[in-house]
């Protein structure tokens, strides 16, 4: 009889962290869809960068260096990027650079 309670313990509580998992998949995907569709009303009404000019500097020093990684960390930290937003903003610049 345990057993079986704890099975049926188990099975709910992995009903329960799929069913949470895949709640967390679509807000995610929510956000990003908002934060796109934000950055290009932003462009379409002109408003500036959020970036300083000496963040900006300081970003196309680490992506000439190789320091990507670190251009990343610096633009998180300013700006409270996520990890993709982040990584964008600086393959952008990457790619400026060249």
């Amino acid at each position: 009889m345990n057993n079986i309670l704890a099975l049926a313990a188990l099975l709910m509580i992995s009903v329960v962290t799929v069913s949470l998992a895949i709640r967390m998949d679509k807000l995610e995907k929510d956000i990003l869809n908002m934060k796109t569709k934000l950055n290009r009303i932003s462009e379409h009404i002109g408003l500036p960068d959020p970036v300083s000019d000496e963040l900006k500097i300081v970003l196309l020093e680490l992506v000439s260096k190789g320091e990507a990684i670190k251009a990343v960390k610096e633009y998180r930290k300013a700006t409270g990027a996520s990890l993709l937003e982040a990584k964008q903003y600086v393959d952008e610049l990457s790619n400026f650079k060249n």
